[in-house]
């Protein structure tokens, strides 16, 4: 019996299988995710496939959501081909130089996981200052913001996702002030402690602006996506930063083309899980 065959045999096994050939657009999964003794059973009985999550904001104030990625870890099987992290895996992040024992334990977690499967990790909007040096302690691999990856013979665009809201003016214009060379460099050469706090209050005025724009202004628009695929040839993008969970399929250039958006981590971790035979599972786990 194939693992496939498995999945289907065994009662305890309940899952979302998106097949691209019987998509829904858009498909809103929030309602439709598993609880983590299913997540387990469910991986273990998996054919290959490569796990995407993005948007943890972890951060030593939210310790649930710490054990979230602590357990997530333990899910790994050796069917995983790759770990992607699209994003925003801390809160935010100050400099490669702050070793604090939260940072230190997310480094040496990602290095127990980096040892089993390559881990690729994007930095965000929030922690886009994640450097080499992080990088190297941690085992991970760097990826630049938008990339493309041959995804099991399907070229993938990879972004965060910030770039593609193009109607939110204001963060646009914040966006390419912050990410200056010159002035990176000036930051990075303040005190770690300057840094923090300059850091600590740019998240606080964030959390305070975001609830009041419009949700339409904080979308990926259609636009922009289309944009990026044609710049990069490709008919798939993969995404985090809007904190919502769905896939969405298009025309472009008359052939199919899929968005697939993450979900952020809160009370649950969002994971997408795309299999080789390019089916989609997106899961949650849960304490």
């Amino acid at each position: 019996m194939s693992s496939s065959d498995k999945r289907s045999a065994d009662p305890r096994i309940s899952t979302l299988l998106i097949n691209q050939e019987n998509l829904t657009t858009p498909v809103d999964i929030s309602s439709l995710f598993l609880n983590n003794l299913l997540i387990q059973i469910m991986m273990h009985y998996m054919d290959n496939h490569t796990i995407f999550i993005s948007d943890l904001h972890l951060c030593s104030t939210a310790p649930e959501v710490t054990k979230l990625f602590l357990q997530f870890a333990q899910t790994i099987t050796p069917e995983t081909d790759a770990l992607y992290i699209l994003g925003d895996l801390f809160q935010f992040w100050a400099g490669d130089d702050n070793r604090s024992p939260f940072n230190e334990q997310i480094k040496d977690l990602l290095k127990k996981i980096s040892g089993k499967i390559p881990v690729y990790l994007m930095p965000g909007n929030r922690d886009f200052l994640l450097g080499e040096v992080f990088a190297k302690e941690s085992g991970c691999i760097l990826l630049a913001d938008p990339c493309a990856i041959n995804l099991y013979g399907k070229t993938t665009l990879l972004t965060h996702g910030d770039i593609l809201c193009t109607k939110d003016i204001k963060y646009r214009m914040f966006r390419s002030f912050i990410r200056i060379p010159y002035g990176i460099k000036i930051f990075m050469n303040l005190p770690l402690g300057v840094r923090l706090w300059i850091a600590n209050n740019m998240q606080k005025y964030s959390s305070k602006t975001k609830p009041l724009k419009n949700k339409n202004i904080l979308a990926a628009q259609p636009e922009a996506t289309k944009k990026l695929l044609t710049k990069f040839n490709s008919k798939q993008i993969i995404h985090g930063h809007t904190h919502i969970a769905e896939i969405e399929e298009f025309v472009m250039d008359a052939e199919r083309a899929r968005r697939i958006s993450l979900g952020e981590w809160d009370k649950q971790a969002d994971i997408l899980i795309y299999h080789d035979s390019h089916d989609l599972e997106l899961n949650s786990l849960t304490l």
